[in-house]
């Protein structure tokens, strides 16, 4: 609801994508799977350049209206996820590598984001898809993508699907 109590269609996408990603939670939950499992088992990213994040965005931005789960799209969404969480991350030990993630890097990576969650939000529909985003890694990476995005960075693209 907006500020004036209407129902807006804003708030209406935001409860249906709610619903879609309360589907995945309960689906873990009656089969008990460990989400924190989902995480650790993560492999660590691998260093990537920032042509190789612009190909990647394209990549994904190509797949946008994909409606249908596969298991080479969620393990091409998986590989895009793991490029931007080592952008947002900056996980290699090595001191120059914060300085080698541009703003250009950052922005590409979140555009990736956006598009993930769009094409992940129009494929999981039933419980097979969750299964194979689980063995694919797909929602590893997605939680581990909501537990570093703070309120802030949520972009409108990555709630209005």
């Amino acid at each position: 609801y907006d500020e004036s109590g209407v129902d807006s269609s804003e708030s209406r996408i935001f409860k249906i994508k709610s619903y879609n990603f309360a589907f995945i939670a309960d689906y873990f939950n009656h089969h008990k799977m460990n989400k924190k499992l989902l995480k650790t088992s993560l492999p660590p990213p691998k260093q990537v350049s920032l042509e190789q994040i612009t190909k990647t965005k394209d990549v994904i931005k190509s797949l946008k209206d994909k409606d249908e789960s596969s298991k080479d799209l969620y393990d091409t969404l998986t590989a895009a996820l793991r490029e931007t969480r080592y952008i947002q991350t900056c996980s290699d030990s090595d001191n120059d590598t914060e300085r080698s993630i541009t703003e250009d890097m950052k922005n590409l990576g979140k555009e990736t984001c956006e598009y993930v969650c769009i094409i992940t939000y129009h494929t999981i529909k039933k419980a097979e898809d969750v299964e194979l985003g689980y063995s694919t890694e797909l929602l590893g990476e997605f939680s581990e993508l909501m537990d570093r995005t703070g309120v802030e960075q949520i972009s409108r693209e990555m709630v209005l699907t």
